[in-house]
């Protein structure tokens, strides 16, 4: 029915679940009687370096006969703090061993959070304090002059973002006794939750390790007297990363016309 939900919106997984090394094309969706379609990609783990482009392609055909590229696009990138502007990160990684975690004055900001890392041995805080400056220690003796204590930093560091008061709404963040990496996770619904992570200048240990990317087109977009009906999204990948992926669409605005034909076999009677 028109007044549904599922007669008004169309969902197709167009792409995947599958691997991207260079470049992919979806399946092309018929819009000749929808006004709108958003395309929606989940990337894997991409490092700091990669970098996704979602382009939009009309074609006259859903095997993409004369196919031209739309000047629309959006981007998903590997480092969690230089996003396109409609990716939504769920989830990304630090590396404790790459990382400035129990440098003297590093510094990680969590959705506009500032969490500061201090090992001198003034700083006055231990690993078992949380403070309105959100400073992380990363021992509770540091030698003199400051000392890298990667374990307790992180440990510290995952308290912090969990904390009920100095935490980050929305992540939770643990910590891998294994890798020494802190694993940060929108702890909310999908779309409505997203992590921006910025470490200090110059460290390169943090990439994403989920993320979700959209492109969105409307009919009116389409060079429809040349009969341009069908578009799909066109994925490029910049890196050296073998990035899990898929791409689903979802068409909204279904355009009906109304059966007339039993009015026109209607037997009006006579007068």
């Amino acid at each position: 029915m028109a007044g549904c939900i599922s007669g008004n919106n169309k969902f197709d997984l167009v792409l995947g679940p599958t691997t991207i090394t260079t470049s992919l094309t979806s399946n092309y969706v018929d819009m000749s009687k929808y006004d709108k379609v958003i395309f929606i990609a989940q990337a894997g783990t991409m490092t700091s370096t990669d970098a996704i482009t979602m382009s939009a392609v009309q074609a006259k055909s859903s095997t993409g006969s004369g196919t031209v590229v739309m000047n629309m696009y959006s981007t998903i990138n590997g480092t969690p703090g230089v996003l396109g502007q409609v990716t939504k990160v769920t989830e990304c990684v630090l590396a404790g061993s790459s990382e400035t975690f129990g440098l003297e004055g590093g510094t990680v900001v969590v959705n506009g959070l500032t969490y500061t890392f201090d090992c001198s041995s003034d700083c006055g805080y231990t690993t078992g304090s949380f403070n309105a400056t959100r400073t992380v220690v990363t021992t509770t003796a540091p030698a003199a002059g400051g000392s890298s204590e990667p374990e307790q930093a992180l440990g510290h560091f995952a308290a912090y973002i969990n904390h009920p008061q100095y935490g980050v709404p929305g992540v939770v963040a643990t910590v891998s006794a294994a890798t020494s990496n802190v694993t940060l996770t929108a702890n909310d619904h999908i779309g409505e939750a997203s992590i921006t992570c910025l470490p200090s200048v110059g460290d390169t240990g943090i990439w994403i390790s989920k993320a979700i990317g959209t492109l969105e087109v409307h009919s009116a977009q389409l060079a429809t007297s040349s009969d341009f009906n069908f578009v799909c999204c066109q994925s490029s990948v910049v890196g050296t990363s073998v990035v899990h992926y898929s791409v689903a669409a979802i068409r909204s605005g279904a355009r009906f016309s109304p059966d007339t034909t039993a009015l026109y076999q209607y037997n009006f009677g006579t007068t």
